[in-house]
C-alpha cells in the first residue's frame, strides 16, 4: 500500500445483513437437530457481519477506489483520476409517495453522492454515503489530487438559507 492512501470507511457493511438475517433463522431451525451445523451457520452468520465498504484514494498515483473489507483486507477496482475532469457531491433522495402499496405514508431515502465526471461528460458513480461529514471526507480528499470539485449540496443549503432569510425579512 502507498504511503499517502486515505481511507474514508463506512464502517459495517448491511450488503449481507439479509443474508446474515435468513441464516440465523435456520440457525435457530437446526440447532435442535443437529448440533455441528448450527455451530458452522452460526461462524458463518459471524463472519458475514464483519465486512465493511469504503473509499480509498491513493493521492501519490492519483486513483481511487470503493472497496469492500473484511477484517484489513479490503477489495476492489482502482481507478484512474486522471480519466475525470470533476468530482461532485450530490445529495439523492428517493421518496415514496402515500398511495404506495405499503399505505403507511411518504418515506425517504437520502444518500450523498460522490460522482466523477469523465472526459465525455459521463457520469460514474463512485460512492453513495449516509453520512454527510464523510462525504465530505471523501470529496475533499478527492480534490486534494486536483480535481475541479462542487459540492452541490453545500450550494443549494445556501440558497434556502438565503431564502429563508429573505422571507424572514419581508
Amino acid at each position: 500500500m502507498a504511503a499517502n492512501v486515505k481511507i474514508v470507511s463506512e464502517g459495517k457493511s448491511y450488503s449481507y445483513l439479509i443474508h446474515s438475517s435468513f441464516l440465523a433463522i435456520a440457525i435457530i431451525l437446526l440447532c435442535c437437530f443437529h448440533s455441528v451445523l448450527w455451530l458452522f451457520m452460526l461462524t458463518s452468520c459471524i463472519l458475514l457481519l464483519l465486512f465493511t465498504t469504503g473509499v480509498e484514494i491513493d493521492q501519490d498515483i492519483g486513483r481511487v477506489r470503493k472497496y469492500t473489507g473484511w477484517l484489513h483486507l479490503r477489495w476492489g477496482i482502482w481507478l484512474p483520476l486522471n480519466h475525470f475532469t470533476k468530482v461532485e457531491l450530490e445529495e439523492f433522495v428517493v421518496t415514496k409517495p402515500v398511495d404506495s402499496w405499503n399505505r403507511f405514508g411518504p418515506t425517504s431515502s437520502k444518500t450523498f453522492d460522490i460522482l466523477l465526471i469523465d472526459v465525455d461528460d459521463e457520469i460514474f458513480e463512485l460512492n453513495d454515503f449516509f453520512d454527510y461529514d464523510k462525504a465530505v471526507e471523501c470529496f475533499e480528499s478527492i480534490e486534494l489530487t486536483g480535481l475541479k470539485g462542487e459540492n452541490k449540496y453545500a450550494l443549494e443549503t445556501l440558497k434556502l438559507t438565503q431564502r429563508r432569510r429573505l422571507q424572514r425579512r419581508r
